[in-house]
């Protein structure tokens, strides 16, 4: 839109500077002139080129135009060279891959305990299930101070006075929960207790926050 809006701008600008100008108009109508008969030339003899181009291909012209057919040689390579590279920047990437050499390279220990498995993250949890989660705690930590507030020492104040910041503080439009922004190492130690909690304890659990936005 912007770039369309200095377009127009442009547009207006140069029209009524030929419009106010006699002698811009008189300087543009010559060099239009100019380049017309150049313009044509250039057309003819492009066309011709790929005239010669095409009988060269020829088996008639094998000998009298090998000069040419170096060219279909050129433009083959370059097309098979530009394959080449759309077929290496278009393909997907396994990040499953990239994050098994590098937790092979940074932390061998949790990577010989995958015995060279790369978990897989579970997939993501509905929003409003966290949120009502959140809700859920907070209420029951105000029913918490509720019930203990006769309690008057120094140290259940203490308590008390951090307890309702605990999920208040959270702030869940800057929470993502994407595991790709996670650190690769960190995920998968992260993932190990996943396991780990399910497997030997029946805990499913949850990623509340991975990653805050700054």
């Amino acid at each position: 839109m912007v770039f369309l809006i200095f377009f127009c701008f442009v547009s207006v600008a140069f029209g009524l500077t030929l419009l106010m100008s006699y002698e811009i108009r008189d300087q543009c109508q010559q060099l239009l002139q100019s380049l017309l008969p150049s313009g044509k030339k250039r057309i003819v003899h492009a066309m011709r080129f790929a005239e010669n181009m095409h009988q060269a291909a020829s088996p008639e012209k094998l000998q009298t135009h090998w000069h040419l057919q170096q060219w279909w040689i050129l433009i083959a390579g370059f097309f098979l060279f530009a394959s080449i590279l759309v077929f290496a920047f278009t393909r997907p990437i396994n990040s499953t891959r990239i994050e098994a050499k590098y937790l092979k390279e940074t932390d061998p220990q949790v990577y010989a305990l995958l015995n060279g498995e790369i978990l897989s993250p579970p997939p993501d949890i509905d929003v409003h299930l966290i949120q009502d989660a959140i809700v859920e705690a907070t209420r029951l930590e105000q029913a918490y101070l509720t019930q203990h507030s006769s309690d008057t020492s120094i140290y259940t104040t203490r308590i008390e006075d951090a307890l309702p910041h605990s999920h208040a503080s959270l702030d869940t439009s800057l929470v993502n929960r994407k595991w790709d922004k996670i650190n690769p190492r960190y995920k998968q130690r992260l993932l190990m207790v996943f396991k780990i909690m399910k497997e030997q304890h029946s805990y499913e659990l949850v990623l509340l926050e991975g990653y805050r936005s700054p």
